[in-house]
C-alpha cells in the first residue's frame, strides 16, 4: 500500500489490490504492518506506458458468429416493445368509445385483436428467449475458451506470482462480462429506444405531467451518480475478498495432510472464517446500499405517482382529459419509468463491469511465451547435444544474479548430473534449459542452434522432464502415462512402465492400468508416483530428459534398475540430485556452485 495523503481524520491510500481507498485513523492500524518505506524517484526515472485496461471491444472481436443473433434479438425485442406500446391504445378505445357508447360489436373486435396481439407477443417472447439462450452459450464458450487458451500460453512465472484462488476468481468475472455483453447489452439498447418512444407518447398527452415524471427520473439519476463511487469501491472490495477466501480454502484443502499432522485444523478454520466473514460483510454493505437505492426509488416515484394522479384527475374533471386518456397515460408512464430505471441501472452496471474487466485484464493482457526469438523458427529434429555459453540469470534488473558466466557442453546420449547446495540455482538452470525461463545473458544451444530459434512447440515436443513439483492429473494411470493422448499407444504405455519399474506394481492393483489417481486422491506412494511420472516423460519419446530430484523417493535397487533401462534408450539426461546414489549413475558431474564461485573469483 502507498500512503497518498492524510486529510483530517481520513487516510487516503493506494492499494494495488483495490485502488484508491480511504480509511479512518482508527482503521489504519488494522492494515498497517509496522514497516514503512520512503521512496524518491531517481534522476533517470521515467513513466512506463503499459496497457493495463481491457475494453469490451477487445473481448468482442475475439468472438465469431454473433452478428446475426444480435440483429435477431434486437428486431424481436423491438417487436415486443411495439406490442406494449399498442396495448394502452386498446384500453383507451374500450373506456372512451366502447363503454360510453355501449358498442358491443366494437368490443368483440377489440377483444379479438387484443387476444391475437397477446398470443403474438408471447410467441415472440419465446423466440427471443431461445435466441438469447443461444447467444449466451456462444459467448460463454468462446470468451472462456479464448481466455483459457491465452492462459495456457503464459510463461511459468505468471503462475508462480499468483494464488490459484485469485486466478479462479478472475475467471469467475467472465460470467458477469458475458451477461453484460449478451442479455444486458441488447436490453439496454431496446430500453433506450422504448424510453424515447414512450416519452413521445406521453408528450402527446401532456407536457406538464411528462415534465414531472422526467424531473423524478433526473433526481434518481443524480442520486445514483452520487452513490456510484461507494458502490464501485464496495464491488472491488467484494471481488478481492472473494478471491482471498477462495485462495485460503484451496490452499487448506491441498495442505490437509500437514494440517492434520500438526493439528492445525482449527487454526486454519479460523483463518478461513475470518476471510469468509470479510467477504460476507462486504456483500452485506453492498446489499444495504442496494436497499438504499430501492428505498429512494420508491420514495421518489411514489411521490411522483401521487402528484401525477392528482393533476391527471384534475385535468379529467376540467375536461382536458378523458378517463381513457388518463388510463392510457398512466400505462405509458409505467412503461417509461420501468424502462428508464432499467436503462439507468444498466448504464451504471456497465460502469461497474470495468471492475471485472480489470481483473480479467491481468490474464488477457499478459504477454504469452514467445514462440521464437528472431524472424523465423527453425523446426528440426534434435540429436540431444546441449551447450551453454556465458549463461547468466536474474529475476529482474534490480535483483542480484542467481548465476553468471556459466559454460558447459553435454553430448548426445550423455547422462550429466548437476550438483550444488540448495538455492544455488540448479532448478532455475534446468528451467532455462527447458525454455520455461529466458536467460538474462548468454544462451542455450541445442545441436549448435540457439534453442530460442527452434520454435517453442517444436523444441518442447522433443524434450521431457520430471520436476520436484510435478503432479498427476485426475484420471487413470494409463491416462497419466500417455498424458491423456487422444489415441494412446498401450504397447508404449506398458513399455514405459517397464522401463520405470512400475509395471509390476500397477498390475497388482485391482484395476491395474485403469486405477484412478489424481493430485489429491492418489493412493500411490511417493516412489510409485515418481515412477509413473518418469513413465509419462518417457512416453513422449524425448531426445533430452530433464530430471529434478526425480528419484529422490526411490530405493537404490529400483533406481539402479531404472537407470540401466533408460541408459539403453540412448537419450540425453540432465539430472539434478543431492543423493550420492543418484549422482553416481551419471557419466559426468557439473558442480554449479563451483562454477558460480569461479566466476565470482
Amino acid at each position: 500500500m502507498v500512503l497518498k495523503k492524510v486529510r483530517g481524520n481520513t487516510v487516503i491510500i493506494h492499494d494495488p489490490a483495490i485502488g484508491v481507498v480511504k480509511y479512518k485513523m482508527s482503521e489504519v492500524s488494522k492494515h498497517f504492518t509496522g514497516v514503512a518505506m520512503e521512496l524518491t524517484p531517481a534522476v533517470d526515472f521515467a513513466k512506463k506506458k503499459n496497457r493495463t485496461r481491457l475494453f469490451l471491444s477487445d473481448l468482442w472481436k475475439t468472438v465469431t458468429g454473433l452478428k446475426l443473433p444480435l440483429v435477431q434479438i434486437i428486431l424481436v425485442s423491438l417487436a415486443l416493445e411495439a406490442f406494449e406500446l399498442i396495448s394502452p391504445l386498446f384500453m383507451r378505445f374500450v373506456i372512451d368509445d366502447v363503454i360510453v357508447t355501449k358498442d358491443f360489436p366494437l368490443l368483440y373486435i377489440l377483444a379479438i385483436g387484443l387476444g391475437l396481439l397477446t398470443v403474438i407477443q408471447y410467441v415472440t417472447g419465446y423466440v427471443r428467449s431461445w435466441i438469447v439462450l443461444f447467444l449466451s452459450n456462444v459467448l460463454n464458450i468462446q470468451l472462456v475458451a479464448n481466455l483459457v487458451r491465452h492462459l495456457f500460453k503464459l510463461p511459468i512465472d505468471f503462475f508462480q506470482k499468483r494464488h490459484m484462488g485469485d486466478i479462479v476468481s478472475r475467471f469467475g468475472s467472465m460470467g458477469a462480462i458475458q451477461t453484460k455483453i449478451s442479455t444486458d447489452f441488447v436490453e439496454g439498447i431496446v430500453d433506450g429506444l422504448m424510453v424515447i418512444a414512450t416519452l413521445i407518447m406521453m408528450l402527446v398527452y401532456s407536457y406538464l405531467l411528462t415534465a414531472i415524471v422526467f424531473a423524478a427520473l433526473t433526481l434518481y439519476i443524480i442520486i445514483r451518480t452520487l452513490l456510484y463511487p461507494t458502490m464501485r469501491r464496495l464491488g472491488q472490495e467484494s471481488l478481492v475478498a472473494s478471491a482471498k477466501e477462495n485462495s485460503i480454502f484451496m490452499e487448506s484443502i491441498r495442505a490437509i495432510l500437514p494440517l492434520k499432522i500438526f493439528g492445525k485444523e482449527s487454526q486454519r478454520e479460523n483463518i478461513w472464517q475470518n476471510c469468509y466473514a470479510d467477504k460476507l460483510n462486504t456483500n452485506i454493505r453492498i446489499a444495504k446500499l442496494g436497499l438504499v437505492y430501492k428505498f429512494l426509488n420508491q420514495i421518489i416515484f411514489g411521490a411522483e405517482y401521487v402528484i401525477i394522479l392528482v393533476l391527471g384527475a384534475t385535468l379529467v374533471m376540467k375536461g382536458g382529459f378523458t378517463i381513457g386518456m388518463l388510463m392510457a397515460y398512466f400505462s405509458y408512464r409505467q412503461q417509461f419509468v420501468g424502462k428508464a430505471i432499467s436503462m439507468v441501472d444498466k448504464v451504471f452496471d456497465y460502469q461497474m463491469i470495468s471492475l471485472d474487466l480489470e481483473r480479467v485484464a491481468d490474464i488477457a493482457l499478459a504477454d504469452p511465451e514467445p514462440e521464437t526469438v528472431g524472424d523465423t523458427a527453425v523446426p528440426r529434429a534434435i540429436q540431444g547435444n546441449v551447450s551453454v555459453k556465458n549463461l547468466a540469470f536474474r529475476y529482474s534488473e534490480q535483483d542480484p544474479y542467481v548465476f553468471k558466466n556459466i559454460n558447459f557442453e553435454i553430448k548426445a546420449g550423455e547422462a550429466v548430473a548437476i550438483i550444488g547446495a540448495s538455492g544455488c540455482g540448479k532448478t532455475t538452470l534446468l528451467k532455462i534449459l527447458m525454455r520455461l525461463l529466458d536467460p538474462s545473458l548468454g544462451g542455450v544451444f541445442v545441436d549448435g542452434i540457439d534453442a530460442r530459434r527452434m520454435g517453442l512447440h517444436n523444441y518442447r515436443s522433443q524434450i521431457a522432464a520430471v520436476m520436484q513439483e510435478d503432479a498427476l492429473l485426475s484420471g487413470s494411470i494409463a491416462d497419466n502415462i500417455c498424458f491423456f493422448d487422444a489415441k494412446p499407444d498401450f504397447d508404449r504405455i506398458y513399455a514405459c512402465a517397464e522401463i520405470s519399474a512400475i509395471h509390476d506394481d500397477i498390475m497388482q492393483m485391482p484395476m491395474s492400468y485403469q486405477s484412478l489417481v489424481g493430485d489429491m486422491g492418489t493412493t500411490l506412494s511417493g516412489g510409485q508416483k515418481q515412477r509413473v511420472l518418469l513413465a509419462r516423460a518417457l512416453y513422449s519419446q524425448p531426445k533430452i530428459l530433464f530430471l529434478d530430484e526425480a528419484t529422490s523417493h526411490l530405493d537404490s535397487n529400483n533406481e539402479t534398475i531404472i537407470n540401466q533401462h533408460v541408459k539403453q534408450i540412448g537419450i540425453t539426461r540432465i539430472i539434478i540430485a543431492h543423493r550420492k546414489e543418484t549422482v553416481s549413475i551419471a557419466d559426468r558431474v557439473i558442480d554449479l556452485e563451483v562454477m558460480i564461485g569461479e566466476d565470482s573469483n
